[in-house]
């Protein structure tokens, strides 16, 4: 997830719970919240956090390590979704090759695995 997604799932924290930053710094916050979800595609936290929120019954923002829980929770019980693990492989990709993340790969549904062997063989990979 980048900073700009992490600011969005903090943006809608604050919404729905308005004291889960008070008397904090939020700058450090985002960069704490940044650092555990960097890996994490912005489809599951936001899905995570959104089950959170229906489910809440006590009034009080998710911990960072709660929504990882629900992740790992949902992604054991019903596997990856394509998705997410095309974002996965997206930025696993990235950064053993020293690309930027956004348009390194196409996302051309029903591609993805083409797409992948096409790049594969073009001189710049080195898997």
């Amino acid at each position: 997830m980048t900073k700009q997604e992490t600011t969005r799932i903090l943006s809608v924290i604050s919404e729905i719970y308005p004291g889960f930053l008070k008397g904090r710094q939020p700058e450090y916050i985002l960069e704490i919240w940044h650092r555990v979800f960097r890996e994490t595609p912005y489809g599951a936290v936001d899905r995570a956090l959104a089950d959170y929120i229906a489910q809440d019954t006590k009034g009080f923002p998710p911990a960072p390590g709660t929504l990882n829980g629900m992740i790992r929770s949902g992604l054991e019980g019903e596997g990856l979704r394509d998705y997410e693990a095309w974002d996965m492989m997206q930025r696993s990709l990235g950064r053993r090759l020293g690309c930027k993340e956004s348009g390194m790969l196409p996302r051309e549904e029903g591609r993805q695995r083409e797409t992948v062997r096409d790049f594969a063989e073009e001189p710049r990979c080195a898997l």
